[in-house]
């Protein structure tokens, strides 16, 4: 859900989020998949993604183009390091992967009943994938850097072995 009414200039917007990191990541997502399939909260803790297209020569999907929720770490885009970067997404929970022709599976590394929320934000009804960013830096990755990973974990499942 969007917070408050868009103006023409990005600088005079007042619906993003207080963290000048995510915001510049809300404005690049809205470019690369419309604003009309971005979401977020008020307060900067998570974001949604509409029509997050899998992309894979390999493999099928149940669901295609699929939802995300990715949920931001306190104090993104201010430090560096392992656990800075957006990691924690939450994707359909009967998204399936196949071989062309093949049975369905369940996603490797991807959980059903894991919650980091605790089941308060989205009540189990998601599969959780925690992709980590290895020397997450601020100037240099950003949400892109994370849907990279969150492509690969879902669509090349032997990458995570």
């Amino acid at each position: 859900m969007r917070v408050a009414m868009r103006s023409t200039s990005p600088r005079r917007r007042t619906d993003l989020p207080a963290n000048p990191k995510l915001a510049e990541d809300i404005l690049l997502l809205e470019r690369l998949f419309g604003e009309q399939h971005v979401f977020w909260d008020g307060d900067g803790t998570w974001v949604q993604i509409n029509r997050f297209h899998l992309r894979s020569s390999r493999f099928e999907f149940s669901a295609n183009p699929i939802y995300l929720l990715a949920f931001v770490p306190p104090g993104y885009g201010e430090r560096r390091g392992d656990g800075a970067g957006i990691e924690e997404f939450y994707v359909p929970r009967d998204l399936k992967i196949r071989s062309r022709n093949g049975p369905w599976k369940s996603i490797p590394n991807t959980y059903r009943e894991y919650d980091r929320r605790g089941g308060r934000v989205v009540n189990m009804e998601h599969l959780y994938a925690c992709v980590h960013i290895r020397g997450f830096d601020p100037n240099r990755d950003d949400i892109g850097t994370s849907l990279t990973a969150l492509q690969l974990l879902l669509t090349d499942p032997g990458a995570f072995r």
